[in-house]
């Protein structure tokens, strides 16, 4: 959950021996899909969700005290 947004992520492993990492994001009308890749021979990047920032209108990335709640980090 980036920044405590309720998200579903996915991670998926290919014959091509690839994995696949998916986080789909839904914040007011907006919908955000992130994906990322790598080969399944290395350890899956644990910096991947946490290079994501979602941003309000004016620019200022948008964080949440806790899932659910309507109460932003400023």
């Amino acid at each position: 959950m980036i920044d405590n947004i309720k998200s579903w992520r996915m991670t998926v492993e290919t014959a091509a021996k690839r994995r696949i990492f998916t986080e789909i994001l839904v914040h007011g009308n907006r919908l955000y899909i992130v994906d990322g890749d790598t080969p399944t021979n290395i350890p899956p990047p644990a910096q991947f969700q946490a290079s994501v920032q979602i941003l309000d209108e004016n620019g200022v990335r948008i964080r949440y005290r806790s899932v659910g709640s309507t109460e932003r980090v400023r």
